[in-house]
């Protein structure tokens, strides 16, 4: 496994887990629908991103990464220990704190984790959860989570 096919297992595992945004007017009437896949967006800033896409946006980076060798099959073992962060950018709060919920619960659902474990990834433990207020961006009713997953996978060896 390499970095990029880690990155695509998350993904996936956020894609399945998050449902669709249907947009309601003030009297329950639907008006709009936005597809989980149209969350992801091109890299950019994010005043940039909202004239273009619009809210809901998630974003996935990889902050850091280090290699833990372990040899204990091989002796060209290589294990790698990667922390990545997931943003979730939301145009209110109960949009936000739902968003999030849909993620963290794929990743907690026993058989996603058991699905990740079986293609060479483990999830090992969540890090940090919080909200970030961007003064810039309050007039717009602009909220982000921030969620950062400690990851490791094998990257060589038997």
């Amino acid at each position: 496994m390499n970095t990029i096919n880690a990155m695509n297992t998350i993904l996936n595992s956020i894609r399945i887990s998050v449902s669709d945004v249907r947009q309601v007017d003030l009297d329950g009437r639907p008006y709009g629908f936005r597809a989980s896949k149209s969350y992801w967006i091109d890299e950019g800033w994010d005043s940039e991103r909202w004239k273009n896409y619009q809210l809901p946006q998630i974003a996935i980076f990889e902050l850091e990464g280090s290699t833990i060798a372990e040899g204990r099959k091989s002796y060209n073992e290589r294990y790698e220990n990667v922390i990545y962060q997931i943003n979730v950018f939301a145009s209110g709060r109960n949009q936000m704190n739902d968003l999030a919920s849909q993620i963290k619960d794929g990743f907690y659902n026993w058989n996603r984790r058991k699905s990740m474990a079986k293609s060479g990834l483990k999830l090992d433990r969540k890090i940090s959860d919080f909200d970030t207020i961007d003064d810039e961006m309050l007039p717009q009713q602009v909220f982000r989570k921030q969620i950062s997953w400690r990851v490791l996978y094998q990257a060589s060896g038997s």
